[in-house]
């Protein structure tokens, strides 16, 4: 230790001994300095979320909230004709919202419907919710995950997309690339074919259907495409293709 005044003379070894204690004891305090860091960096997960475009109608059921950052939700319909009116009882209209996550985080769900009885699926134990209210519940995700929120079983739930961060996605005039930026498209039947990529981009809402027609063919995106215009199935068509990958990567 250093000496005081009432200590023996102050040697050249105890010199040495006191800047190797020093230099241990500054480089302990930079290692707990940079875990803390790492630590707090981890806790506060990266979310992305993607506004919904203007001019899209989005329903009232459900308000989802992320921090400080509001999740657009939007609506799906259930049993169009020429299903509707038939056997088939899907409950009704769908809520869904996605946006994108690097690591743990609560969603704040908000509803107008009770949630007391509210059932989430599948069942997931990295995947906890707490009842603030009678309509309010926070969700605890450890990492991405999809899950159904249901106040009332089929009828109505919310569909949560949690996806992990977006990788090299692909930017306007990539070669190969079908590419559609945030906004409403109205794009009708889009054609895909060998080696091509369609990428729908968060906020992205296309009104259209697919022909895809080849091999080597990616759908991928955090977009939407709309297929509520078009009478049956006729939005969704692979025709002779081979290697088709939907992806939310």
């Amino acid at each position: 230790m250093k000496p005081d005044d009432n200590s023996r003379p102050w040697t050249g070894e105890d010199q040495a001994l006191y800047r190797k204690a020093l230099g241990s004891w500054n480089g302990l305090f930079l290692l707990i300095m940079a875990t803390s860091f790492v630590v707090a960096r981890d806790a506060r997960a990266a979310v992305v979320t993607y506004p919904a475009p203007a001019g899209e109608p989005l329903p009232s059921d459900y308000e989802v909230r992320i921090g400080d950052k509001a999740v657009d939700v939007y609506g799906a319909r259930v049993l169009d004709p020429p299903f509707a009116g038939k056997e088939w009882d899907y409950g009704g209209p769908y809520s869904f919202a996605n946006f994108d996550l690097s690591g743990p985080t609560e969603v704040r769900i908000t509803s107008k419907r009770s949630l007391q009885n509210v059932v989430v699926r599948p069942v997931h134990p990295d995947v906890t919710t707490r009842l603030e209210n009678d309509h309010t519940l926070v969700l605890s995700l450890s990492g991405p995950r999809k899950v159904s929120i249901e106040p009332d079983g089929k009828k109505g739930p919310l569909l949560l997309f949690a996806n992990p961060l977006e990788e090299s996605p692909p930017k306007p005039g990539d070669p190969g690339v079908i590419y559609f930026g945030p906004g409403v498209h109205q794009a009708g039947k889009i054609v895909v074919t060998n080696n091509q990529t369609l990428y729908l981009a968060g906020g992205a809402v296309v009104k259209g259907g697919v022909l895809a027609q080849g091999e080597n063919i990616r759908i991928i995106g955090r977009g939407i495409l709309d297929g509520s215009d078009w009478s049956g199935v006729e939005g969704r068509h692979l025709t002779w293709s081979r290697s088709v990958a939907p992806t939310s990567r």
